[in-house]
């Protein structure tokens, strides 16, 4: 080659290379943005109870701190169609205004009953005033890893605070209406004895991920990069 085409080749080469760098790169980080976005946004709900109706006056709060325990240990049945479950949500209330404090809530999976085998434990914080006044926000928890279940068979879910500093902070879990709550599976547990006419308000299931053709199609854009700088480099040798 000539000097100046020496020159134009080894440009040609580091144009591709830097293109190769950009799309690998791009591509990495919107397939780490798609994961982001899959584990919020691509939910299966399996089993569910949501009585959200504000207004009513139905909904019952009831408190979660361990410095009043009189209703612990609380919980609620569930019975999943899937084969396991790695999110649950929970309508948490702070019953108590003007009072900046959070609450750090700690729930439980637990086999059969509300003494059974814990599989599977999550915390979430409850941030101040939430669903003060009757909201619908729900408080989101994630297991790092997924809960396997037997389809049909019962399972509880346990709740309860665990940094109390007082009896003030008065957070709770929502549920009801009192006495004819409609989750025909499964019942609610107060201090510990299910609650035949009662349900807590929930909502579990599995949160998808990314499918493996989407992480294929990155590396062969990543590869088929590679290649063409290899193959201009051996063009250069001739």
């Amino acid at each position: 080659m000539t000097g100046a085409a020496t020159r134009l080749f080894r440009r040609r080469v580091s144009l591709a290379r830097n293109g190769c760098r950009l799309i690998g790169a791009g591509t990495v980080v919107l397939m780490l943005f798609a994961t982001g976005q899959s584990a919020r946004g691509s939910q299966i709900v399996d089993q569910s109870y949501l009585p959200f109706h504000p207004s009513s006056g139905f909904d019952e709060v009831v408190g979660l701190s361990p410095l009043n325990p009189t209703n612990l240990p609380l919980g609620q049945q569930f019975v999943p169609t899937l084969t396991s479950m790695n999110f649950l949500d929970l309508w948490i209330e702070d019953a108590a205004s003007n009072d900046p404090a959070t609450a750090t809530i700690q729930v439980n999976i637990r086999a059969t009953s509300i003494s059974g085998t814990i599989l599977g434990t999550s915390t979430a914080v409850a941030p101040a005033e939430i669903n003060l006044s009757g909201g619908t926000t729900l408080t989101e928890f994630d297991f790092s890893s997924p809960i396997s279940l037997t389809p049909g068979a019962t399972y509880v879910i346990q709740a309860a605070e665990i940094n109390a500093i007082n009896d003030n902070r008065s957070f709770g879990w929502v549920g009801g209406p009192p006495g004819s709550s409609t989750y025909a599976p499964g019942e609610a547990y107060i201090n510990g004895t299910l609650q035949p006419t009662f349900d807590f308000a929930f909502e579990e299931g599995v949160e998808s991920v990314p499918e493996p053709s989407s992480w294929l199609m990155a590396a062969m854009a990543v590869i088929a990069c590679v290649g063409f700088v290899l193959k201009r480099r051996r063009v250069a040798l001739i």
